[in-house]
């Protein structure tokens, strides 16, 4: 989902008790004016005030409203991809350029969010617009999303078309998804969602010669509905490190209307503990887990960090046509292997990572620029396996360690991340990501 508000202050809609949602119901500015003005009156001006014949009604008016522009390669919707329309193939997003905008009420009840990413290389582009109603306590929007990239599949996979010939190179894929969504609050810290959607996926091949002129688009259609729940107990100590546990559970259902109508799910489990140490020096435990079933499955793929600027794919792993998956995902941060290392229907993987803030806590020194003073490093090991389930014959699932080292700053407000890692060994040589996330 597009994080169209901080974490902070979706906590405290969240949090909202029956007290809060009365005064938004009652107050307007003018109100609240008149309300301070009776509380010198005593009780006698309070009731005046609370009485339904001088409530005046809230107007529903702008408040405020903001407008940046950046740099970015996050996901928009979420991570999931469709198999067939991609040829098997995860497309790592592209960075580029991202302007949003958008307007609140008074009493921040209405959201709306608008906007537009156009990658780097001019090979597509993103747009998304939301609507979100924070007045009662379930919080309920509407998005909508499109998105057109450029397909290049690699040319040594062998996929054809229901005639047996081998589809052409070049491709642009177009999405559209359309989807309802709800947040219904447990307490400060914790809520339940539900999201049901409707996604299209179109795949054109582009006529650049005689060839390619004859290929049909593949399409599909899905209804996906997700249930999640959402627990966050952290807390900031300095900025970028935090104490405190956080955990999310989801799952996704999917429904498939377009060339056979197919039933699958895929589910993941994610957890993450904080524990700081001497000086704040802070260790951080995750663990996360998935599985996916059903005649549409969905592809986990490991390998790699999110909102890596260099993504890089092991491309001597060709998965299959006739492979049974709706949707393919990327399972992070795995560090030390190429993004196809490991794959399947189900996976494990943990990370554990120990930073030292170098210049805010260790050595008591303040230079002129942020880049140096928010400095952080850090030593890791992660460790991972997968497996792809439907085979039934399959053998067990492979586990891969790698250990590394790391480096974390900020840019101009940017969140860089440098990390290097070495497969299984210090013997064999290491792999190195810088990504744009903390």
């Amino acid at each position: 989902m597009l994080a169209a508000h901080a974490k902070e202050d979706s906590l405290l809609r969240r949090g909202k008790d029956t007290a809060h949602y009365f005064l938004d119901d009652v107050f307007s500015s003018k109100n609240f004016e008149d309300a301070s003005k009776s509380k010198k009156k005593g009780r006698k001006g309070k009731s005046k005030f609370y009485g339904d014949a001088n409530v005046e009604p809230y107007v529903l008016q702008l408040h405020s409203a903001y407008f940046t522009a950046q740099v970015n390669n996050d996901y928009f919707i979420n991570r999931y991809q469709p198999y067939l329309n991609y040829q098997g193939e995860f497309k790592f997003p592209e960075v580029g350029g991202i302007t949003r905008g958008g307007f609140t009420d008074l009493l921040e009840n209405h959201h709306f969010t608008i906007a537009y990413k156009l990658p780097a290389a001019n090979e597509g582009s993103d747009f998304f617009v939301r609507y979100e109603n924070a007045q009662k306590k379930v919080d309920w929007g509407l998005s909508y999303f499109r998105k057109v990239e450029t397909l290049k599949p690699d040319d040594k996979r062998n996929w054809v078309d229901e005639n047996g010939n081998k589809y052409p190179g070049n491709a642009k894929g177009k999405t559209h998804n359309y989807e309802l969504f709800l947040e219904y609050p447990l307490s400060y810290n914790s809520y339940l969602g539900f999201q049901q959607a409707l996604r299209q996926d179109k795949t054109i091949f582009l006529a650049t010669d005689k060839y390619s002129l004859d290929f049909l688009p593949i399409q599909s259609a899905w209804a996906i509905t997700t249930m999640s729940y959402h627990l966050d107990k952290l807390k900031k100590t300095i900025p970028g490190l935090f104490k405190g546990y956080e955990a999310e559970a989801q799952i996704d259902l999917f429904k498939g209307f377009s060339q056979s109508e197919v039933f699958g799910f895929g589910s993941n489990i994610k957890f993450c503990y904080h524990l700081p140490m001497y000086k704040l020096i802070t260790l951080v435990t995750q663990l996360q887990t998935g599985y996916s079933g059903g005649d549409a499955k969905v592809l986990y793929n490991m390998g790699g960090t999110d909102n890596n600027v260099t993504p890089q794919t092991d491309t001597s792993v060709h998965f299959a046509q006739n492979a049974p998956y709706a949707f393919q995902t990327l399972v992070t941060p795995f560090r030390g292997y190429y993004q196809n290392s490991l794959y399947g229907t189900q996976f494990f993987l943990a990370n554990l990572d120990l930073y030292f803030p170098i210049f805010q806590t260790m050595i008591p020194i303040e230079t002129p620029l942020p880049l140096i003073n928010s400095l952080q490093l850090g030593a890791f090991t992660d460790i991972g396996t997968a497996k792809e389930k439907w085979y039934g014959y399959a053998p067990q699932g492979k586990w891969l360690q790698s250990y590394g080292i790391s480096a974390r700053t900020t840019l101009a407000g940017y969140p860089l991340r440098f990390d290097l890692a070495w497969p299984c060994t210090f013997s064999k040589k290491p792999v190195w990501y810088l990504s744009l996330k903390l």
